[in-house]
């Protein structure tokens, strides 16, 4: 694509993929666009707020291009008993998706109660299960997560699975690219 403008932010010369979006989500009607970080990461920060339906960049006067290499996601270490889930943040999803396999791998003691079997979310089938332990904020909760089997072999073998924003019940998320801090309340 020659020029890709949103906002204030401008991207020459990309790759991008074509297709029919609604073939991949049936959350897609009406959606014309993913955008991802490599665009988005142009500004220093964004402010997605859901509540008024708005998206916010700061601008930096700085268009240099930058020697530290960025991630391409964010993640956040979530205590869940004794021990710690690494999840990639999708402020597109709603609630959070685990393996079940990274699970038994990386906090074997949790006891996924009230299982669910045959559910589908979108083009995924699991089972909806409640993880005691969880820690989001400043209380421990149960949480409900949709519990797929086995995670995609091209995922990170460090990642547990993904943390939607409404997990916690965001109104307005902050992607705060010079820091890499995701802030959400």
């Amino acid at each position: 694509m020659p020029v890709l403008r949103l906002g204030p932010l401008e991207a020459r010369n990309m790759n991008v993929m074509v297709g029919d979006l609604r073939s991949f989500s049936e959350f897609a009607d009406g959606i014309d666009a993913v955008i991802g970080l490599d665009v988005l990461r142009q500004s220093p920060d964004i402010r997605i707020d859901y509540r008024a339906h708005e998206l916010v960049f700061a601008i930096s006067g700085d268009r240099g291009g930058s020697t530290v290499r960025q991630p391409q996601v964010f993640t956040a270490r979530v205590p869940v008993e004794d021990k710690t889930m690494l999840l990639v943040v999708d402020t597109g999803l709603e609630g959070m998706l685990l393996y079940e396999d990274r699970l038994r791998a990386h906090v074997p003691h949790v006891e996924l109660i009230d299982r669910i079997s045959g559910v589908h979310e979108g083009r995924l089938t699991g089972q909806r299960a409640i993880v005691p332990g969880i820690r989001l904020g400043t209380g421990e909760r149960l949480q409900s997560a949709l519990i797929l089997h086995r995670a995609p072999p091209a995922l990170d073998a460090d990642i547990d699975g993904y943390l939607g924003t409404t997990a916690r019940g965001a109104a307005v998320v902050e992607l705060d690219f010079r820091a890499n801090i995701l802030r959400w309340w």
